[in-house]
């Protein structure tokens, strides 16, 4: 847990810690969401009966200008509606890379939140939630959009 932990702690610099423009925060981000999505896909369900008081609110505008310093490069990005909609009719979107890091962040802030002052049951229980209902879509709009970025790089 305390692996989970220090990983939760370094994604949420991403919007506590201007970084500088550097090519090497898309790699470094993109390595963190994967190893989330790991500990995810490895983790277990837990569920504790004992209630706990929600976390406090996220500081969106100040983790958004943050986000924004540290990845000036990436923006919008073309995303598919439905990937089973083989015809291609009406099946284009808009996805934003920027939000998608910040409503990253703002799950984990929560989940930061439950693992300093819940129990550590409370706090997968809330991930495993959050991530399967929440997180786990804008991780894969994200790494679209970066693969996307690297291709046109050639990186």
């Amino acid at each position: 847990m305390e692996k989970f932990e220090n990983l939760v702690d370094e994604i949420l610099k991403w919007g506590t810690e201007i970084r500088g423009e550097t090519t090497s925060n898309l790699i470094v981000l993109e390595k963190q969401l994967v190893a989330l999505y790991n500990f995810y896909c490895e983790s277990q369900e837990m569920f504790e009966d004992k209630e706990y008081p929600d976390p406090p609110s996220f500081p969106a505008k100040e983790y958004m200008e943050i986000i924004q310093k540290n990845f000036p490069s990436i923006g919008y990005y073309r995303l598919v509606l439905d990937n089973q909609n083989l015809t291609g009719d009406n099946n284009n979107g808009v996805g934003d890379a920027i939000d998608d890091i910040s409503d990253i962040l703002r799950d984990l802030w929560d989940i930061n939140w439950y693992l300093k002052n819940t129990s550590a049951a409370n706090a997968l229980f809330y991930f495993r939630l959050l991530f399967f209902t929440h997180t786990k879509g804008h991780i894969i709009g994200l790494l679209g959009c970066m693969n996307g970025l690297n291709i046109q790089s050639g990186k």
